[in-house]
């Protein structure tokens, strides 16, 4: 695994791979994932890809999209939305 956060300023921003065994360590999959937070309204708007390769190549993909907002120090209010899709 490796993952990088990076702060500037406006907006932060994450990347993270990973190589990841399954089935006993028979098969592997790689992940992949960008993403980014953003202040926006009192509160963070988040956006993030992500990418699943399996070991036969086929492909998984998820767009996500949320707003958290913060009610309280304790309490938070969030939506979140995502679509997946497959390809291979």
């Amino acid at each position: 695994n490796f993952a990088l956060h990076y702060d500037l300023g406006v907006a932060k921003l994450i990347g993270y791979v990973a190589r990841v065994k399954t089935n006993a360590g028979d098969d592997s999959s790689k992940v992949f994932q960008l993403a980014a937070t953003a202040p926006l309204a009192g509160g963070r708007v988040k956006a993030s890809y992500v990418q699943v390769t399996l070991e036969n190549d086929d492909k998984h993909k998820k767009v996500g999209l949320g707003y958290d907002y913060p009610l309280s120090k304790r309490t938070n209010v969030y939506a979140d939305v995502g679509v997946a899709a497959q390809t291979g």
